[in-house]
């Protein structure tokens, strides 16, 4: 029988870079973790951690997201960062996916299929393009709590004040 023991981890941490907030995510690493806190990319290798620091004026705070084995980091005062062995690598900057947060992000053959605050977009070949127009209405029209794959290929888009929505693979979208 195994048993959980807490370790601390705050005496790795830097010491500039102690005044950490809210830690709002964690991913496992094979070697260890990736916090993701307001400003902050944390990475604990086992031994010691490194810091990367995004802070900026229009970021309330960094979201990520784990697609497949890749974390990426959305800053929405400069972009989406994919984390590499290196750290934090821009991938789209903020001038290209405009102000609203990406909550989703799926691979497509020539690009990306992007869930933001501001609807669906496709990203491809350096350009973002609307998807599924009646889904993004929905989006925004009904403030956005959460968007999920189901196991038959279609989207669930939750919502504060509409309920759920769906849409299909084609971008159709369902009530």
């Amino acid at each position: 029988e195994s048993s959980w023991v807490y370790h601390s981890l705050n005496s790795a941490v830097p010491r500039q870079d102690a005044a950490l907030g809210d830690v709002w995510q964690v991913f496992a690493e094979s070697h260890g973790a990736l916090f993701i806190s307001a400003e902050k990319i944390l990475r604990w290798d086992g031994e010691k951690m490194q810091v990367w620091s995004l802070a900026g004026p229009s970021a309330r705070r960094l979201h990520a997201m784990r697609v497949g084995d890749t974390v990426y980091v959305h800053h929405r005062a400069t972009g989406l960062y994919v984390i590499d062995a290196k750290g934090p690598r821009l991938i789209i900057p903020a001038s290209v996916l405009g102000d609203a947060m990406v909550y989703l992000m799926e691979p497509r053959q020539d690009g990306w299929l992007l869930t933001t605050g501001n609807g669906l977009f496709t990203f491809e070949h350096g350009r973002m393009q609307p998807f599924a127009p009646a889904a993004t209405e929905f989006i925004v029209r009904n403030k956005r709590t959460g968007v999920l794959r189901l196991p038959d290929g279609r989207m669930a888009l939750g919502t504060l004040n509409g309920g759920i929505g769906f849409v299909r693979s084609d971008g159709m979208f369902e009530r």
